[in-house]
This record gives structure tokens, C-alpha cells and sequence, in this order.
């Protein structure tokens, strides 16, 4: 109920300020001075959960109409929540950084690995009915979905880093396997990421640690064309995994490295050949080794979430926008916190006229709070 009340009110208050947003101009101008605090995303939060069986692994979100789902693992398994529904536990134990989620039209698709490393499959309509598939794979390693009307796919990676299969499996609108597993690369294969671009998916991984390659792939899980350079290398500078998103004909990117200096965040967009519009630009001076920002088109901008560590303080999250051009747009806002509590792997979802955001809470709790176009509250429009 908790939550349920909390979303609702940051929905209601969204809805107060957008009148103030259709009497500026351009509603993305003086981006910082048109919040009520331009430091921070200011809307308010709700625990959806606190972990009893230690740390938060991951968290992941996605929607089905106006429905929103959370998921998130720990040791014992992965739990899920509906808005305003009690979490429920769907697994047994599983595998860190081993699940992923994703909605079609009809269901949420849930993937993650048992502690066999087996790729297990299964999917919920909105009422929370689950039907469990059979399994997808055995020895899978860093499974990730994406979905689109039509169906999902589900891509992961088999073998050593150096030499990894990475395949994908095209699933119908209930999630169930279609055909049989396609191989989309072979060789240092990690840290994979997935988009759907409408019809068709994209995805993106490290390719021998130093740079981000990237493939077109069909609804039937079938490679289009060849592979395309992502992040040219750097030298011998490491890469971080790869935040994915697609939006007016872009494909935005997000990883980390040291092309600065200090390990950093870099975003930058590119079309399907890899050609980008303008150099990277970095969102944070700081970030965490092998942590991955998150990334959501909203219409006219893509968002993105990430955290970073603080030396001698708890880690903050924080969100900024980015144009198709991989420009920031204004500056970044810290994701809201009452107290020094740590906020970290931050989640970011457009659901239309708002942004949802997760996060992880001290490590063990799981919050959710909605959010405006800019990333923030609103100051109210003046009167006439």
C-alpha cells in the first residue's frame, strides 16, 4: 500500500507541473533553473522491499501497458513486485549478475541462472500468473533481454571470456523459445548488452576488454549484416560493460573507462554502422569498476542513471539527460536521498508522461519513485 500511495502521489505531482513546462518555449531550456532544487531529483520515493538473505545483486524494471514491474535478485533467488503488490520470490537461488527482464505485449519474461548455471526461463500476464518454459541453455553466463510487441529475445554467452559464444534465442509474445539458438559472435565476448530498434533488435558487448562492438539482429535471432565498431579502442584502455538504449534512429551507449584520467562515465550515440554524431562525453568524473549505468529514450532525450563511489562517504546515484547526439543536456542531478544512506544501481524506465527510477537502498532495500521530463519537480506556473 505503501508503495502504492507513494507513486501515485509523484504521478499526481508530475501532472500539476507539466502545465509549467507547456509555457516554456523550449521545455529542456535552462535545464537546471527550471527545477524546484537543481540539484537533485526531487520526487518522492517508496521501499518496495528489503532483502532478508543479504546484499541486492541486481535490479531490473519493465512495463506491460501501465503496468510496472520490479525485479531484483539476492542469494536466495529473484523476487518480483507489481506496483502496489507485495513482492513474491519466483526463483530458487541464482547466480550473481544471472537474470534479466523484459515485457512483450502480452507477458513480463523473466530469464536468470539457477545455481547450476542453467538458463531458466519463465513469464507472468499482469494478474502475476506465471508459466515456467523449459530450459534454455546449460554453463550460460550473463543472460539479457529485450522486448518488443511482437516477442523478446534472450542472448547470454557460453565458454571462457577469451573464447565465449555469445548466442540469442527469439521468443514469441508469452516468452516461450522459438527455433533453436542462433550464434551472433564468437571470441573475448562480455558484458553484453540488448536494444529493440521496432522490428529488429541490436546488441552490443566488450569485445577483448578494450572496445565495444555491436550487431543487428532479426526477430528471428538471425545476425543482419556484420558487426560494427561501438567504442573504437583507446589504446590498451579497459572498458566497462555497455548500457544500451534506441531512440529517433540512435543507439545510445554508455561504459565506462580512463580516457580522462579517472575512471569515468562516457556516453556517446551512434546509428547501426557505428558512425556517431560527436565525441563522448563524460557524465561522471567518478564510477565504480565493472558497475553499468542504465539508459531510457523518452521521446525527445535519453535518460541515464549511474552511481558513484564516494571516498570516506556512502556511494549517490545520479541522473542526467543526454540528446540523440550524445550531448548532455544540462547538468546532473543527484537521485534524492533523506538521510547518507548509500543509493546505488540505479534503473531507468520512460513510461509515458513520467520517468520510473529504482535503486538499491543501503544494500539490502529496493525503492522506486516516478519522476518528471527533466529528471525533476516543477516550480509551479506563475498566474496570469
Amino acid at each position: 500500500m505503501l508503495v502504492a500511495v507513494a507513486l501515485i502521489a509523484a504521478a499526481q505531482g508530475c501532472r500539476r507541473h507539466r502545465g509549467a513546462a507547456r509555457r516554456v518555449r523550449d521545455p529542456r531550456a535552462e535545464y537546471a533553473t527550471g527545477c524546484v532544487d537543481p540539484r537533485y531529483v526531487t520526487a518522492p520515493s517508496a521501499i518496495v522491499a528489503t532483502s532478508t538473505d543479504g546484499e541486492v545483486f541486481e535490479v531490473a524494471t519493465a512495463a506491460l501497458g501501465a503496468l510496472r514491474m520490479l525485479a531484483w535478485s539476492t542469494q536466495g533467488g529473484v523476487s518480483v513486485a507489481r506496483e502496489g503488490s507485495a513482492p513474491v520470490r519466483v526463483t530458487g537461488p541464482t547466480r550473481r549478475e544471472g537474470f534479466a527482464l523484459a515485457a512483450t505485449a502480452q507477458r513480463f519474461v523473466l530469464a536468470w541462472l539457477d545455481g547450476a548455471s542453467s538458463l531458466q526461463l519463465a513469464s507472468m500476464d499482469a494478474s502475476g500468473a506465471a508459466e515456467a518454459w523449459p530450459r534454455v541453455a546449460r554453463d550460460a553466463r550473463q543472460p539479457v533481454l529485450a522486448g518488443s510487441r511482437n516477442g523478446a529475445l534472450l542472448a547470454w554467452t557460453e565458454g571462457g571470456a577469451d573464447r565465449a559464444t555469445m548466442r540469442a534465442q527469439p521468443l514469441d509474445a508469452r516468452g516461450r523459445a522459438v527455433g533453436e539458438p542462433v550464434v551472433i559472435a564468437t571470441g573475448a565476448v562480455d558484458g553484453l548488452a540488448l536494444a529493440a530498434t521496432g522490428m529488429r533488435y541490436v546488441a552490443a558487448w566488450r569485445a577483448g576488454g578494450t572496445s565495444i562492438r555491436g550487431r543487428t539482429i532479426s526477430s528471428d535471432g538471425l545476425a543482419i549484416g556484420a558487426a560494427f565498431e561501438v567504442v573504437p579502442a583507446v589504446g590498451a584502455l579497459a572498458v566497462g560493460p555497455p548500457a544500451l538504449a534506441w531512440g529517433d534512429a540512435r543507439l545510445a551507449v554508455a561504459w565506462s573507462d580512463r580516457r580522462n584520467g579517472d575512471l569515468s562515465l562516457q556516453v556517446t550515440t551512434v546509428d547501426l554502422t557505428g558512425r556517431r554524431a560527436a565525441d563522448p562525453q563524460r557524465l561522471s568524473a567518478r564510477f565504480e569498476a565493472g558497475a553499468r549505468a542504465s539508459l531510457a529514450w523518452d521521446g525527445a532525450a535519453f535518460g541515464a542513471t549511474w552511481w558513484e563511489p564516494v571516498g570516506g562517504g556512502s556511494p549517490r546515484a545520479y541522473m542526467a539527460l543526454v540528446d540523440r547526439a550524445g550531448r548532455r543536456i544540462g547538468t546532473p542531478l543527484r537521485i534524492g536521498a533523506d538521510d547518507d544512506t548509500s543509493l546505488t544501481m540505479p534503473v531507468i524506465a520512460w513510461q509515458r508522461p513520467e520517468y520510473f527510477l529504482a535503486a538499491v537502498r543501503g544494500g539490502a532495500s529496493v525503492e522506486a519513485r516516478r519522476t518528471g521530463p527533466r529528471g525533476c519537480d516543477m516550480p509551479p506556473a506563475p498566474g496570469p
